[in-house]
């Protein structure tokens, strides 16, 4: 545990400790605020409320800046708060997934470490956006479904697991929407097709999306009883996804996310060329682990699906990140439990924790 508590610390003092030092980010923040507020203001916590027009927007990230006013009143820190407690939520489950399944500390901490120290998680977490809330939910309802899957049997924990996975992803969707199934639906089938669990394929989503659809069945209620045409609302918010003309997000080329991803990942990224050095042979056993193998699936399924639509937007990249972090780890251990005799990685790896202190 001792590397939990640095790890504890950086999050705290690198996430926490300066969310209200700057001014807000104009538009983005001062929407998420003045919807929080006036939700709070008009007790109007189904349909959030902007300026008094009531839109159906997913109220996941307004109902925790809505709380996170009611505590520490209404200011920048509790507006970013929900985003940078995501962030930390996001690695303590990566630790808990890694930890759970290979019983590795040092390979859990490490996960955490390059996720956390990502450039792009940490200008997006700590920022008033919906976008890493997201991602916790998925990466939440991911490393259930993983562990879920390990059970041969269908038993109470596999199915305890399932559960909480579809509420994970219920969740998921009233933070972001319909988006949240066809992420995690396309992950789960895609690892299940490599698998060749052909009947888990057609029974373990089924499971997963009644439990997400249970989870939004009190919302979804109330808003259908105030807006009959919410569900068509929510549906061609989706639909603009796929539309080249959409005024949703940015319009970019096919490769858009790949560079982005990769300085994304800087300083963590420094150590992609240390994971790789021990060679072809070493990962192949590497990736005879099933973790590794699912981190590969969600990792390169969200890539390829946000690539192929033509609507783009850089927060979308983040579901990437936690599949990365992991598999960086890993390559890194694998290179020390080699030897580590590079010298030239050896410097790499001393320019990271010399950024990380900086």
């Amino acid at each position: 545990m001792k590397y939990f508590g640095w790890i504890f610390l950086f999050f705290i003092m690198v996430y926490i400790v300066p969310l209200g030092s700057r001014p807000m980010l104009a538009p983005q923040e001062f929407t998420n605020a003045e919807t929080a507020r006036e939700m709070l203001l008009n007790k109007s916590v189904s349909v959030p409320v902007l300026l008094g027009e009531t839109d159906v927007v997913m109220p996941m990230n307004y109902w925790l800046s809505a709380g996170s006013f009611k505590l520490f009143g209404e200011n920048a820190f509790a507006n970013r708060l929900p985003s940078a407690l995501a962030v930390g939520l996001t690695a303590l489950l990566l630790a808990l997934l890694v930890q759970q399944t290979l019983r590795n500390e040092k390979l859990a901490a490490l996960a955490a470490m390059i996720y956390m120290s990502s450039s792009l998680v940490y200008s997006i977490g700590t920022l008033a956006l919906s976008a890493n809330v997201f991602i916790m939910f998925i990466t939440g309802a991911s490393g259930l479904f993983f562990l879920a899957m390990q059970d041969p049997k269908f038993n109470r924990r596999k199915f305890l697991l399932l559960l909480l996975c579809g509420i994970s992803v219920g969740l998921a969707f009233l933070t972001k929407g319909i988006i949240a199934f066809a992420v995690a639906g396309l992950i789960y089938g895609v690892f299940l097709i490599c698998k060749r669990k052909w009947l888990d394929l057609f029974i373990i989503p089924v499971i997963v999306f009644i439990f997400a659809a249970l989870t939004i069945a009190p919302w979804g209620a109330v808003v259908l009883k105030k807006f009959p045409d919410a569900a068509s609302i929510i549906w061609q918010d989706f639909a603009e996804f796929f539309v080249s003309n959409s005024s949703y997000g940015k319009i970019n080329t096919w490769y858009y996310y790949l560079p982005l991803l990769i300085i994304g990942l800087m300083p963590s990224g420094l150590l992609i060329p240390a994971a790789g050095a021990e060679g072809r042979d070493a990962w192949k056993k590497l990736f005879s682990q099933p973790l590794f193998q699912f981190c590969i699936c969600a990792l390169i399924v969200p890539l390829v699906f946000f690539s192929a639509i033509p609507v783009k937007h850089s927060g979308y990249t983040l579901l990437c990140f936690p599949s990365a972090a992991i598999l960086i780890a890993a390559g890194v251990q694998l290179y020390f439990n080699a030897g580590g005799h590079h010298r030239s990685y050896n410097w790499v790896m001393n320019i990271w924790g010399f950024l990380l202190l900086a």
